[in-house]
């Protein structure tokens, strides 16, 4: 498996993974007793990784 993977999506999906994310962090602290299937760096570090394109936008990927 890929350790730096460049992730592609739209600016909303973007957001709204981020959004996601944020969410499920903080009901794992709430109501699983602290146990996430990822942590705040694994969720910085997706945002650092992700390209933002535009949707109907062609890119080529390396």
């Amino acid at each position: 498996m890929y350790q730096d993977p460049e992730i592609y999506m739209t600016p909303p999906t973007a957001e709204f993974t981020n959004l996601l994310g944020r969410d499920t962090l903080k009901l794992a602290k709430t109501t699983l007793s602290d146990v996430s299937p990822f942590d705040p760096e694994d969720l910085h570090q997706l945002g650092r990784r992700t390209r933002k394109i535009d949707y109907g936008d062609t890119f080529k990927i390396n």
